[in-house]
């Protein structure tokens, strides 16, 4: 299966996680982490099983480190046939797009691919 990782940035605290609850209705994605920031600085996440170690865990580590106090991050690896919907879906949202971060990744997103 071809997959696609799709990285949203967000100005508020709890929108990845509210993205991350909406987003099986787009595309069913196979995984969705939300991370976010806190404004007295600690770090949060919620990820599935598949994200919790080797290059999922290093691609959250990556986004984490870029969040700022009050800021959220949602990381989704979805079928490539949906990732535009997803991305279409997720900017009506008021998310950010971070395509940098996913270049600067694409090995950790290969090997998501193939597991």
């Amino acid at each position: 299966m071809d997959l696609r990782c799709i990285v949203a940035a967000y100005p508020e605290e709890r929108a990845a996680a509210r993205a991350r609850t909406g987003l099986r209705r787009v595309s069913g994605p196979r995984q969705a982490a939300a991370v976010r920031r806190a404004s007295g600085g600690a770090l949060r996440l919620r990820r599935p099983a598949g994200m919790r170690g080797g290059p999922g865990a290093a691609l959250l580590r990556s986004v984490s480190e870029r969040l700022t106090p009050g800021t959220s991050a949602l990381v989704a690896v979805v079928a490539a046939e949906h990732a535009r919907a997803v991305e279409r879906w997720l900017a009506e949202g008021g998310a950010n797009l971070v395509t940098d971060l996913m270049a600067a990744e694409a090995a950790a997103v290969e090997a998501l691919g193939a597991s």
